[in-house]
């Protein structure tokens, strides 16, 4: 067997480099530049005995390695990679591979690294649960050796909505990106995985007929409790963390703050004038505003309501939708739900309501508050008299 052609050429184009030697490698030409000859013929020469050398090893490999050779070079041509990228990939594989762990090492790692770093109780319980239950499928298998159609398979096997897995899906994207950060794995195989093309659910508002019969049957207990969710359109997780310092009915705003709010970011919700009617009823303003037994009484209440559906996000869909017909002001509405720009309210919240309906809506008012109003104010008689007696005080002066 012949060695391949090793040549050595003088070199015009460069005022340095005069001497060019070329060779095959890889199955292409390779060219190495040098300042005089004698360099480049030593350089020939180490090229020409390290071809000698290889062209020796080849002629020693026996023919069941020659021929799986082969075989995996032909199976690899349809995708345009040598042997030396499948060796090269595979290696690295198994580099990253000693250095991992198992599933449940990592998610043990990882669940330590949110909670320092103060992430919100709600959102750990809920990587919590959603990475338990990957755990329960793949504790013992080792993190680098998990593939994408593994994951993605086990996501589509849990029987869930569309929006659902796609919430599964961005944890435990956020699982192995932490593993490939670490060197725990070559590759996210999560980044490989599409989202679930989920319909989006129609658009459910609670008519103002509806919400005046949900309040009129519906327990006391709970009336500020609705009335702060339909009147104000706290997310329920911001609701049910609510103090009643946190409502100041002499400023007229409800405090949603940063450690309570689902962006993290402290606001003020307005507290409509037919809102405050319903919190003025309210007898004892202290400790939190969700009441005991709530999920009990809010059930009972709704089943009473008839409408034949569950509910979801009713009662903060309702304000955002009630709320922009009122006052034609989205960046008012999209700031009092808690958003940073209008996007979110046209695309997910925003229902089309009739002027005279929202106008009906925010005219819903406790009527347990008149009363009370009432021995608040001062006695008419006693004003007048009261006033009467200031002006003869300045006629006199």
């Amino acid at each position: 067997m012949s060695l391949p052609k090793v040549s050595v050429k003088p070199y015009k184009h460069s005022p340095t480099s005069k001497w060019v030697v070329s060779y095959p490698k890889d199955g292409k030409r390779t060219r190495e530049f040098f300042k005089t000859k004698k360099e480049a013929t030593t350089r020939q020469e180490q090229i020409l005995v390290e071809l000698e050398n290889l062209g020796n090893k080849a002629f020693e490999i026996d023919d069941a390695l020659r021929l799986e050779a082969v075989q995996c070079a032909e199976r690899l041509a349809p995708f345009k990679h040598s042997l030396s990228d499948a060796v090269t990939f595979l290696i690295s594989h198994l580099e990253a591979s000693k250095k991992s762990c198992s599933v449940g090492e990592l998610t043990t790692d990882y669940l330590a690294t949110k909670s320092r770093k103060q992430n919100s109780d709600r959102y750990i319980r809920d990587l919590n649960y959603r990475l338990g239950r990957f755990n329960d499928a793949f504790h013992d298998k080792i993190a680098a050796t998990v593939r994408a159609s593994d994951i993605d398979h086990w996501i589509h096997s849990l029987g869930l909505s569309a929006q659902s897995m796609n919430n599964f899906r961005t944890v435990l994207n956020g699982l192995f990106t932490h593993a490939l950060k670490h060197g725990f794995v070559a590759e996210n195989p999560v980044s490989r995985i599409e989202k679930v093309k989920a319909k989006p659910d129609p658009i459910q508002i609670l008519t103002p007929e509806q919400l005046r019969k949900l309040l009129s049957v519906a327990d006391p207990k709970i009336h500020s409790y609705l009335a702060i969710a339909a009147f104000a359109g706290l997310r329920i997780a911001e609701l049910d963390k609510l103090n009643w310092d946190e409502v100041d009915l002499e400023s007229g705003y409800i405090e949603i703050k940063a450690a309570n709010a689902k962006t993290s970011r402290r606001r003020l919700v307005e507290i409509q004038p037919n809102l405050q009617s319903w919190l003025f009823a309210q007898g004892n303003r202290s400790g939190k505003v969700k009441p005991p037994n709530l999920r009990r009484l809010l059930n009972a209440a709704w089943q009473e309501l008839g409408i034949g559906r569950a509910r979801k996000n009713d009662f903060r869909h309702s304000f955002a939708s009630y709320h922009y017909a009122m006052f034609n002001d989205p960046k008012r509405t999209a700031m009092e739900l808690g958003h940073s720009d209008t996007a979110m309210l046209y695309q997910h919240y925003r229902e089309l309501v009739t002027k005279d309906k929202s106008e009906a809506y925010w005219s819903i008012r406790s009527e347990v508050a008149f009363p009370q109003l009432k021995e608040c104010l001062p006695d008419p008689q006693n004003l007048v008299l009261d006033l009467r007696r200031e002006l003869s005080h300045l006629k006199g002066s």
